[in-house]
């Protein structure tokens, strides 16, 4: 058995018919991006209950592979604040040296 999945940025949909499918696809389109934004997938499923648990478990583990590679491939930035040293004073010498300069 087939059924469509029309996977948008953050959701998908589920259809059990290619010409619905294909209408949610088209329905995505904007004239910002130039076509659609969604995509179809056919997915295929074999009869009973055995089949649709090993369908379930697939997706599942798809999921978490597109979330483990989405959270391995954001760059973490780390900003680090240090305190630096206050400035020394000056020698008296180095006082004197500065006025002769000037």
């Amino acid at each position: 058995m087939k059924i469509y999945e029309v996977k948008d940025i953050a959701t998908s949909e589920w259809f059990d018919n290619k010409a619905a499918a294909l209408a949610a696809v088209k329905a995505t389109e904007t004239e910002t991006t130039g076509g659609p934004i969604a995509q179809m997938i056919t997915r295929e499923i074999g009869s009973g209950r055995k089949a649709v648990v090993e369908f379930l478990n697939k997706m599942e583990k798809e999921t978490l592979n597109e979330v483990a590679q989405k959270r391995l491939s954001e760059a973490r930035a780390v900003i680090r604040k240090t305190a630096s040293k206050p400035p020394e004073p000056m020698s008296q010498e180095e006082i004197d040296e500065m006025e002769a300069w000037q």
